[in-house]
């Protein structure tokens, strides 16, 4: 169960609490010893899950993508395990098969808020503004005070030309991060004064 924790948290804050600040060794002797509690009970899906989340910290993702797959073949419906997967897809540049795996955990999970943003930002970068607005939008209905996703859905607007909504993101982001705000409006007066 420490483990599950430490995967839930990997989700939502990118670095387990049992491996904030600490070195690759110590990660490795964790990943260890979740190995060993996978060995005593091979269908531990959320240990598998928080090994796949440990190697992708370490920058090992094909090895994460092996690890998320192993708990998803003993549980389907695990859909923090997808959105794990979808992060190493998104490091290995695979933005397609982030942009499924992202879709798969919104499906078992419908009001999975850090799902959608994570889509809403592959969707960006895949130039697909106008579905990552969606997604985006979703996010921020889920999740009001999710700052990253009213960032996010502000880069989306200007992308699309849409400076008006753009702003009212950043007027929003204002209140949640002001720092985030600040870089929002820079980047939205930059495009205003190339246009």
């Amino acid at each position: 169960m420490r483990a599950a924790l430490a995967f839930i948290i990997v989700l939502l804050l990118g670095t387990p609490l049992v491996v904030l600040g600490q070195d690759p060794a110590f990660i490795e002797a964790q990943i260890k010893r979740w190995a060993e509690e996978v060995r005593r009970n091979p269908n531990d899906f959320e240990t598998l899950a928080a090994i796949g989340s440990a190697y992708g910290k370490l920058g090992h993702h094909t090895t994460a993508i092996e690890y998320f797959e192993k708990a998803l073949a003993i549980n389907p419906s695990y859909a923090e395990a997808y959105l794990g997967m979808a992060a190493s897809y998104g490091s290995l540049g695979r933005l397609n098969d982030k942009i499924e795996a992202c879709k798969k955990a919104i499906a078992l999970k419908p009001d999975y808020t850090e799902a959608y943003g994570n889509l809403g930002s592959a969707l960006s970068k895949a130039g697909r503004f106008t579905e990552s607005v969606q997604a985006l939008k979703e996010a921020v209905r889920l999740k009001p005070d999710f700052a990253d996703a009213h960032l996010l859905l502000g880069l989306a607007y200007l992308s699309l030309g849409d400076r008006n909504l753009a702003v009212k993101q950043s007027q929003t982001l204002n209140r949640l991060n002001p720092a985030l705000a600040k870089q929002l409006t820079e980047i939205i007066n930059n495009v205003s004064g190339q246009r």
